[in-house]
């Protein structure tokens, strides 16, 4: 039980953001980037707490993301993220030379996005590494003692989803052109999680 995913998301776009507005790095190049920066804080989140299980495993995480917003906000950071105002003028994705302004637009973009995550989401679902996940699931114990590392699986999927974050991150930022700490308060996590429980947990099309 994950409640940090917004922490993930905010990297997302604040790399996006960081990276257009301060080094003019287009859409595209920064799409890869956001979702790296994602992964990279899901493995330096992961390595001290994936031993943790349960309730302790959601309050680290919990209080990770609030870490997070509240460094956004803070006068620490301003040089940086500029602080509670948050940065504005990001630019937008362009495709052979035509712009991505209308919600039509977007939505095809984030259509393709979700298409391209589902079918990655369905492979590992059923490959060697969905079984250990099914298996850690199941009864970490058990899937440890028939040969499962489930450290190791269990990261994998920390940075995997992160990632995932990360590059939805930077899609929200490049559609609303400006992101700030209030976009990535605890709702957002929590509103992720509904949509997993009521959808069903591990069931893609319910979560879709």
């Amino acid at each position: 039980l994950d409640l940090g995913y917004i922490a993930f998301f905010a990297v997302g776009a604040y790399a996006y953001a960081l990276l257009n507005t301060r080094f003019g790095l287009g859409f595209w190049p920064c799409l890869p980037l956001g979702g790296l920066a994602g992964a990279l804080c899901g493995v330096l989140l992961g390595f001290p707490i994936l031993r943790l299980r349960g309730d302790y495993l959601a309050i680290v995480t919990l209080g990770f993301a609030e870490i997070i917003r509240i460094l956004l906000k803070s006068d620490l950071m301003t040089t940086y993220t500029a602080g509670p105002r948050g940065i504005r003028d990001i630019a937008g994705p362009t495709l052979f030379g035509k712009a991505f302004i209308s919600d039509v637009d977007f939505m095809y973009l984030i259509i393709l996005a979700v298409l391209v995550v589902t079918f990655l989401a369905n492979r590992l679902q059923n490959s060697r590494t969905g079984k250990a996940w099914f298996a850690i699931n199941l009864d970490e114990t058990v899937a440890r003692a028939t040969g499962v590392n489930a450290f190791a699986s269990k990261l994998l999927a920390l940075s995997l989803s992160a990632a995932i974050a990360g590059l939805a991150g930077v899609l929200f930022a490049s559609r609303n052109q400006f992101t700030g700490p209030d976009d990535h308060a605890l709702m957002v996590s929590i509103n992720v999680i509904c949509l997993v429980i009521v959808g069903g947990i591990g069931n893609i099309p319910g979560a879709m």
